[in-house]
């Protein structure tokens, strides 16, 4: 099949570049989306079930999925692409929109669209603790490393580096991920800004 040819072929292309300390300096325009309404989280889960594929993570307040809740959740159906949507994210959504948030979250995960994760084990807890549902988890980019090289780290701090042009994107939100930066309504845009970063990059 000439598409499966060509394909095959920009990979190996790619391989041979890693292999020779190359770097591909293509760039894609990105378009990255924060749902503030309830009509945005409509339409960005509207958006999302006309893929056949669609990347997700979360970010939570604990590791713990029976102490922690969800507090933002991102999507991208596309590269360059991505929509974030809050859930019990501090001062966005009441607690009555949270349950339409709620609603909508099941209507993408627990589609027939086919999901990608990393560690996709954690966010399901989290899923599963909240009584959202998921289906179609078809693909776990850290699966996948084990199978590359099952030696090495598999955080997406160290695959993302070997694999994108994204470089050390973690050290954007390191001040959050160590607990330095604390979310609190409406007196602390920082950390605001770093969490949702964050859940971009991450998907």
């Amino acid at each position: 099949h000439s598409k499966q040819r060509k394909d095959f072929s920009q990979d190996i292309g790619k391989i041979l570049r890693l292999i020779k300390g190359q770097r591909d300096h293509s760039t894609i325009k990105v378009d990255y989306r924060v749902a503030k309404t309830i009509e945005d989280v409509k339409e960005f889960v509207d958006i999302l079930l006309k893929s056949d594929w669609v990347s997700y993570d979360s970010e939570t307040t604990s590791l713990d999925c029976l102490k922690g809740e969800i507090l933002l959740t991102s999507f991208s159906d596309k590269p360059g692409r991505a929509f974030v949507i809050p859930y019990k994210y501090p001062g966005v959504f009441t607690k009555e929109e949270q349950e339409i948030v709620k609603i909508e979250l099941g209507r993408i995960l627990g589609s027939t669209v086919k999901k990608i994760m990393q560690n996709g084990k954690f966010d399901i807890q989290f899923l599963f603790a909240d009584n959202i549902p998921i289906k179609m988890f078809a693909f776990d980019t850290m699966l996948a490393h084990y199978l590359l090289d099952e030696n090495s780290s598999h955080g997406l701090g160290n695959i993302v580096p070997i694999y994108t042009e994204m470089g050390h994107y973690k050290d954007q939100v390191g001040e959050y991920i160590k607990g330095a930066i604390k979310i609190k309504v409406g007196v602390n845009d920082k950390g605001k800004d770093i969490v949702r970063n964050s859940t971009i990059l991450d998907c």
